[in-house]
C-alpha cells in the first residue's frame, strides 16, 4: 500500500531537487482533518535522495500536541539506507528497564550490518552483531554473534552458572549450484554455538518458545533432484 505525504507551508522555495519549507505541516492522512500531523518551523525535502528534515518539530494527534523534538528526519520511500531502527523499550520487575537500539548499516545492495547494544538496568548489558550477504541471486549468507554481561547481584540472586553469555549462529542457503534446466538442487547450512542457554534468553528479539525442543542444533543439508531420481545428504 502506497501512501502519499502532503505538505502545507506558509513559505517555501525550491532550488533544483531541494525544497525549503517554513512554518509547515505534513501528514499522510486526510488533508482537511488529519488524524495525525507533524508541525515544524523549518525544514527541507530532497526529492532525489527522498529524505525530509524538520526542525523544531511537534507531533499532533488531531489538534493536540503530544511530542516535541528539535530535529526529525525520515525517508519518503522504502530504499535500504544506513540509520537507526525503531528501538525496543520494555520493563520487567526482575530485569528492570530494557532498552535496545539497533543500528543498521547498508553500504551495498549485496550486504548489510546490524549492531545492537542493549541494557537491562537490573540485570546487565549486551552487544550483538548481525551480518547478511548475498553472493548471488540464489543465495543468502547470515552470521550473528552476541555477548551479554550479568550484574553480580542478579547472577547470585538467580543462581546463574555464568556471568557472561555468548554465542554465534551461521546460516547459508543456496540453490542452483550444480543444477541446470532439467534439475534442481539446494544447500542449507546452519551452525550454532553458545556457552550456555542464557545466551538465547538475553538475545535481542529472542523467543524462548522457538527452543523448547532443541536448545542447540547444527545441520548441513544438500539435495539434487531430477525427473528420474532424487538424492540428498543430511547431517545434524
Amino acid at each position: 500500500i502506497k501512501k502519499k505525504i502532503w505538505f502545507n507551508s506558509e513559505n517555501s522555495n525550491s532550488k533544483s531537487d531541494l525544497y525549503k519549507l517554513d512554518d509547515s505541516t505534513l501528514s499522510s492522512c486526510d488533508c482537511n482533518d488529519p488524524d495525525w500531523s507533524i508541525g515544524f518551523t523549518s525544514g527541507d525535502h530532497n526529492t532525489t535522495d527522498k529524505w525530509v528534515n524538520t526542525y523544531n518539530t511537534t507531533l499532533y494527534i488531531k489538534d493536540t500536541p503530544v511530542l516535541y523534538t528539535p530535529y526529525y528526519g525520515f525517508s519518503t520511500d522504502q530504499t535500504r539506507r544506513t540509520g537507526l531502527i525503531r528501538p525496543t523499550i520494555g520493563w520487567s520487575s526482575k530485569e528492570g528497564l530494557l532498552y535496545a537500539q539497533p543500528i543498521f548499516i547498508a553500504p551495498s545492495v549485496s550486504y548489510d550490518i546490524e549492531y545492537i547494544p542493549s541494557i537491562k538496568t537490573l540485570r546487565g548489558h549486551g552487544n550483538e552483531l548481525r551480518f547478511r550477504y548475498s553472493d548471488s541471486l540464489y543465495s543468502m549468507f547470515e552470521f550473528e554473534a552476541g555477548y551479554f554481561k550479568e550484574k553480580s547481584k542478579y547472577k547470585n540472586e538467580y543462581l546463574l552458572k555464568n556471568d557472561k553469555h555468548y554465542g554465534w549462529n551461521l546460516g547459508y542457503n543456496r540453490t542452483k549450484i550444480f543444477s541446470d534446466e532439467e534439475s534442481t538442487d539446494g544447500l542449507l547450512i546452519k551452525l550454532s554455538s553458545m556457552n550456555d542457554v542464557d545466551y538465547i534468553n538475553t538475545k535481542y528479539g529472542s523467543n524462548n518458545m522457538d527452543y523448547k525442543d532443541r536448545y542447540l542444533e547444527s545441520k548441513i543439508n544438500y539435495y539434487y533432484n531430477t525427473n528420474n531420481y532424487f538424492t540428498g545428504l543430511d547431517m545434524k
